[in-house]
């Protein structure tokens, strides 16, 4: 087994090619995005087309990417559900990773294998790990 300082090495030389923001990031700026575009267009419905803006406004259809009701399935509720599926890959993910350690296999090789199975960054392993 690695000491601390040998884990950390590890996983800094391990690379993983991310954005900026991981994916769950990106679709939450384009969730903002689409309730920007939906206030545009809302105001322009307002200003130029009243009638039509009181009747969309009615029905929620200014509410891109989300819904009043509860029961239908919108954008904003499906990235709603990753925080569920989020929690569930770390999960699976560190028990592999100790199952994977605990039956003899190089730490190195353990890490690569949960990281690329996984979508789970590095830093929660290694703050799962103490390490």
């Amino acid at each position: 087994m690695k000491t601390p300082q040998e884990f950390r090495k590890l996983i800094e030389s391990i690379e993983v090619q991310e954005a900026a923001d991981g994916p769950k990031e990106q679709l939450m700026d384009i969730m903002e995005q689409l309730r920007q575009l939906s206030a545009e267009a809302a105001g322009i419905m307002a200003e130029h087309f009243p009638q039509a803006h009181r009747q969309g406004d009615a029905y929620g259809a200014f509410n891109f990417g989300s819904s009043n009701n509860r029961y239908d399935t919108s954008f904003e509720s499906i990235l709603d559900s990753l925080d569920d599926e989020s929690d569930s890959n770390f999960e699976d993910a560190a028990n592999e990773l100790d199952y994977l350690i605990r039956s003899g296999m190089d730490d190195e090789q353990a890490l690569q294998r949960v990281v690329s199975k996984y979508d789970v960054p590095i830093e929660e392993l290694e703050d799962y790990m103490g390490r």
